[in-house]
């Protein structure tokens, strides 16, 4: 789909926000509108997330709701990104356990290794630009009943991408009916 035509009086209808508007918690989102909410109530009915990695920080938003989430938990939220976000984002984020870092995920992979290897449950968000090789190379780091969700499924994403993972039992596509009934464009998956 080409957002650019799209009167701009509808991309809202599609989570987008350019940035002289204010979208999700003042930034802007590339999501659906439903995103958010499904994410917040998939993080909610498992408790023993602690731990949540984002590749695509974006503008922001997302990461800010991640934040929050882990506040009650006293988990934390990693989140990567070629670009750096808004200054008005980093000033957003104060009191939130939200680490943010500027670097290529790929070139810097024990390191990334090494934080989903953190806390309880981890969740491993993917929305950076090459979803299908962030699933493939970070899935396998993940441990036993840890989650990853990735965006823009059907899209970017197919079932074609991760068939390997999903034959040889080290995934399993989880809870995906809420996120397809929810109109996310979002895949789940869970590490067995």
């Amino acid at each position: 789909m080409n957002l650019e035509k799209i009167p701009s009086e509808n991309k809202w209808i599609f989570g987008w926000a350019p940035t002289n508007t204010k979208g999700f918690f003042q930034f802007g989102m590339a999501q659906t509108l439903t995103a958010p909410l499904a994410l917040n109530m998939h993080i909610h009915r498992h408790p023993k997330i602690n731990n949540i990695i984002e590749f695509g920080t974006g503008c922001g938003a997302l990461t800010l709701l991640f934040g929050m989430a882990m506040i009650q938990r006293k988990g934390n939220v990693y989140t990567f990104d070629l670009n750096k976000p808004w200054e008005s984002w980093h000033k957003a984020k104060q009191g939130l356990p939200v680490h943010y870092t500027q670097l290529d995920i790929f070139e810097h992979e024990k390191q990334i290794k090494d934080l989903l290897q953190e806390g309880k449950q981890t969740l491993l968000f993917c929305d950076n630009g090459n979803k299908p090789k962030e699933v493939n190379v970070f899935s396998k780091y993940l441990k036993k009943g840890d989650l990853i969700i990735a965006h823009d499924w059907n899209q970017e994403i197919k079932h074609e991408n991760i068939k390997n993972l999903i034959d040889t039992g080290i995934l399993k596509y989880y809870n995906q009916k809420f996120f397809d009934d929810n109109n996310t464009m979002m895949v789940s998956l869970k590490r067995l």
